[in-house]
């Protein structure tokens, strides 16, 4: 194992779900000190102002991934003071009908390769940062991944009494902070960080996202014939094709530079143990600083002294050359 990461895995701390009352509380330590952030000289050269840190959120299985998503999207909509609204995505079964139970087991399938990219459950507000997970216009370049913030929500018209009901302070929606929409949104304005454009007339960069349609295969029973046996049905999802920015699985966050993380180290049962140290790998080099880092679920120090596997470092030398 490299020196600079043994004595940095030795300052690490083993943090507890509940502190005991009178013990200090790591996790607020982090977010705090993510809010403080740097000290960022201003334009008169003289003063200084706080920039905070923006911090994402890392797992490597996607039931990790999946309630970090939620956690997140909750949390900030609570410290915007938004009303954080859930569309449930459109299942249809294309190749035998399914039961209830079957449909709500495919809505929670936590993978999003599995699911055409698309959430069971997506989670929107106004002012949230948001990833695209379709594309949209290659000639725009507003493809896959591309970063941006929610502008408005044109709800559906089933949705559009609640919505007005839900702009009472005193609504049970607002003290819960979250609502269920009955129907998918008609779409979502998204103002995109690398675009300038205005298709809509609505303002530079803001762009109509709606419901997408991805095609997918999900594991169930065969219930033609009578006999119970295990068969692979198609499926169509019908939903709107965004997900929280700040949220990322180990591919999706490749090529990054984070100012702070919370991630989730936990090994999925179906990886061995060099696939687990790449993973282990690109997660921490992803954050700029040690400070920054808050990790869950961190595993034995043997498997950060795996080191690196032998074609990686055959291909660096190569590159090297």
């Amino acid at each position: 194992m490299p020196e600079k990461l043994r004595r940095e895995l030795a300052k690490w701390e083993v943090l507890k779900a509940k502190p005991p009352s009178g013990e200090r509380d790591k996790v607020q330590e982090w977010r705090e000190r993510v809010l403080r952030g740097d000290q960022v000289l201003q334009d008169d050269g003289v003063t200084y102002k706080a920039r905070p840190w923006h911090a994402y959120d890392l797992g490597i299985a996607w039931q990790a991934v999946q309630r970090l998503l939620h956690y997140r999207a909750l949390r900030d909509a609570r410290r915007q003071k938004q009303l954080l609204l859930y569309a449930q995505a459109v299942e249809t079964c294309t190749t035998q009908p399914l039961s209830l139970a079957d449909y709500r087991r495919a809505l929670q399938v936590v993978n999003m390769n599995t699911t055409g990219k698309l959430l069971g459950y997506c989670p929107l507000y106004k002012g949230m940062r948001v990833r695209l997970t379709a594309k949209l216009s290659g000639k725009e370049n507003i493809v896959h991944d591309s970063v941006g913030t929610i502008v408005d929500i044109w709800l559906h018209e089933r949705d559009q009494r609640a919505d007005l009901d839900w702009q009472d302070p005193e609504h049970d929606v607002r003290h819960r902070g979250v609502a269920y929409l009955r129907a998918l949104p008609k779409g979502v304005l998204v103002k995109f960080d690398d675009y300038r454009g205005d298709p809509l007339g609505l303002g530079q960069g803001v762009v109509l996202v709606e419901p997408h349609v991805s095609y997918w295969k999900y594991k169930t029973h065969e219930n033609l014939t009578g006999k119970r046996k295990q068969a692979e049905v198609s499926m169509a999802r019908r939903q709107i094709p965004l997900a929280p920015e700040a949220v990322r699985t180990v591919q999706t966050a490749q090529g990054m530079s984070m100012d702070a993380a919370m991630i989730c180290m936990a090994k999925p049962g179906n990886m061995d143990d060099d696939d687990y140290w790449m993973h282990l790998y690109v997660m921490i080099s992803r954050v700029r600083r040690g400070e920054g880092l808050l990790a869950f679920d961190v595993p034995p120090v043997r498997a950060f002294e795996r080191g690196r596997l032998p074609w990686v470092s055959e291909g660096i030398e190569r590159l090297e050359l």
